[in-house]
């Protein structure tokens, strides 16, 4: 009987592909401050979950950058209560505006945001009808007073910060990281020709 080496790279990304599964359904809503943001984590997550991991999840864009057939669909996607994946949604706070995801789990502030009336309105999109939810927030150095004080202002209950994402956890997705920023821009051209595929333009840039 052939033993099977747990850290062969192709055992590696089967029980990453089953931790994904085993999150069927799920929505997370990542928010980004700018159009050119969305366009480019949309298009990271999409080669990274899409491409590289074998579509073990969906990827949707909501921003202007996205024709409206495109963004009826994500939002027809979040409502959808019998997905056979997890769905991440990249969205600016514009396009967002109005969106109702009742079984939203996770919201990721990819870019911090700049007042307490849209922090509230994008944690907002989790731990809704009294069901479970997180969020997490990215910081660049140097934010993180300005961010406690805004957090302060509408938490008074908890307005520290946690300790951030193990670093460890986090070099184990260095390669697909790297394989994704190197396809970058070819993913980005292909979205912009989506984009353009009803008569719409997008102002992303690369």
């Amino acid at each position: 009987r052939q033993k099977v080496d747990d850290d062969d790279p192709s055992s590696q990304r089967r029980r990453r592909r089953r931790r994904i599964r085993a999150q069927e359904g799920v929505v997370v809503v990542i928010f980004c401050n700018a159009v050119d943001t969305v366009v480019r984590v949309a298009a990271l997550c999409k080669l990274v979950f899409e491409d590289r991991y074998g579509a073990v999840a969906k990827v949707a864009e909501l921003s202007s950058a996205a024709n409206a057939k495109q963004r009826q669909r994500a939002i027809a996607d979040a409502d959808r209560e019998r997905r056979k994946k997890p769905l991440l949604i990249v969205a600016s706070d514009a396009a967002s505006r109005g969106l109702d995801l009742p079984s939203a789990k996770l919201v990721i502030n990819y870019d911090a945001p700049n007042d307490p009336k849209t922090y509230v309105h994008r944690l907002g999109r989790t731990a809704r009808a009294g069901k479970p939810g997180a969020a997490a927030t990215l910081l660049k150095k140097g934010q993180e007073a300005a961010f406690s004080r805004m957090r302060a202002s509408v938490d008074r209950d908890d307005p520290s910060l946690r300790p951030p994402f193990p670093k460890k956890r986090l070099a184990k997705l260095a390669p697909a990281y790297r394989d994704a920023v190197a396809n970058l821009k070819a993913k980005i051209a292909d979205m912009r020709r989506a984009h353009r595929s009803t008569g719409e333009t997008t102002t992303a840039a690369p």
